[in-house]
């Protein structure tokens, strides 16, 4: 219940930030402080934890978590060719980022006491960089296709590049989580309702509840992705 509580507030906090336009996006969302500061620094946590166990040097353990909280959006602004990236446009992302990775390095132990909320705070903010990264895109008039696949790659990214900085398997892309899966469907969402002709207010708002619901409903009746099934196995259960 409080999840869902808090789902709510965040889409009536961010619907405050959408232009109610009937033609489409007229700008690209601005997060609310409090929701780009919280954004920031439950990426950068998760990364420096995810490092701290791979025993990387302070070094590294730094990196990985500013990777993890503004890769996301370097990699959509890169794809879209859309100038500096935004974390360097708005340095107040990297400080959040900064602080968060000094604090996850510095006190590792104390820090994962609190991964139960950052995975709910994460799982809350899934929506927030699929519609920036969808939005973006329709700003460019790309393709619905291509749209999708910015808003999904905008919301996985730092995941991804954490992963791969620390040599394991992009858990975006691993069977049994629907993370992934729950961006794809939000920007889905997105496209669909804006071809329709929705308005920016509901294209928002139902992405937001889509990706969010989606996941938690997931991590709650443990719905997973399948495992690829090898061509050879599906003949063979063929009678």
């Amino acid at each position: 219940m409080d999840v869902v509580i808090s789902l709510a507030h965040l889409v009536s906090t961010l619907a405050e930030n959408v232009p109610a336009a009937a033609d489409g996006p007229s700008k690209v969302l601005n997060l609310p402080g409090p929701i780009e500061a919280m954004a920031c620094t439950t990426g950068a946590l998760s990364g420096a934890l995810h490092a701290s166990r791979k025993q990387l040097d302070v070094m590294g353990v730094l990196a990985v978590a500013v990777c993890t909280a503004v890769g996301g959006g370097a990699i959509r602004d890169v794809l879209l060719n859309s100038g500096i990236p935004t974390f360097l446009v708005s340095p107040q992302l990297l400080l959040y980022a900064l602080f968060a990775a000094t604090i996850g390095t510095i006190f590792a132990k104390a820090v994962v006491h609190f991964e139960p909320v950052m995975a709910v705070v994460d799982t809350l903010l899934i929506g927030v960089w699929v519609v920036i990264g969808v939005q973006k895109s329709l700003l460019l008039g790309l393709a619905p296709v291509a749209v999708i696949f910015v808003g999904v790659v905008s919301c996985i990214g730092g995941g991804v590049l954490r992963d791969i900085l620390c040599r394991d398997r992009p858990e975006a892309f691993a069977p049994g989580t629907l993370y992934g899966a729950a961006a794809f469907a939000g920007a889905v969402t997105y496209v669909v309702i804006f071809e329709l002709g929705g308005t920016v207010w509901l294209c928002v708002t139902a992405t937001l509840v889509v990706s969010s619901a989606l996941r938690i409903a997931a991590l709650k009746f443990g719905w997973a992705t399948p495992a690829p099934i090898p061509l050879r196995r599906a003949s063979a259960k063929r009678p």
